[in-house]
């Protein structure tokens, strides 16, 4: 008979599910934000410019220079958003394959070790 491969059932605890509901959670209500923040920066800004048309003279001068710093402000506040989308969304791929890596991590000791060690293997899920 060949080698035999035991079946692998992966079982989270309470506190661990937890946390991950909490996370994912957390991360769509952080892409909602984020999207929502974008929305309204381009919304202010095509008010902005709207609202401009109607002004002339040193009025207008004063309100496009405004307008030019705001637009510059709101290009690195988007830059900084998706910066931050980035991470959070790396940070919660992180979180998904801490398990399995532990668990790998942990099978390969216990391999190691011969699979002598009952604690090793149960960690593991071996």
């Amino acid at each position: 008979m060949g080698s035999q491969q035991k079946e692998v059932a992966l079982v989270a605890g309470p506190g661990f599910l937890s946390d991950a509901a909490a996370m994912t959670q957390a991360i769509q209500g952080f892409s909602e934000c984020a999207v929502n923040a974008k929305k309204t920066m381009s919304d202010l800004e095509n008010e902005l410019t709207s609202t401009l048309a109607q002004y002339q003279g040193s009025q207008a001068i004063a309100f496009w220079n405004l307008h030019t710093e705001l637009q510059e402000q709101m290009t690195v506040a988007s830059r900084e958003i998706d910066v931050m989308s980035d991470l959070v969304n790396k940070a919660y791929g992180n979180f998904n394959a801490g398990d399995t890596q532990v668990s790998d991590t942990l099978r390969q000791v216990a391999g190691s070790a011969g699979n002598s060690n009952s604690m090793l293997s149960r960690l593991g899920g071996v």
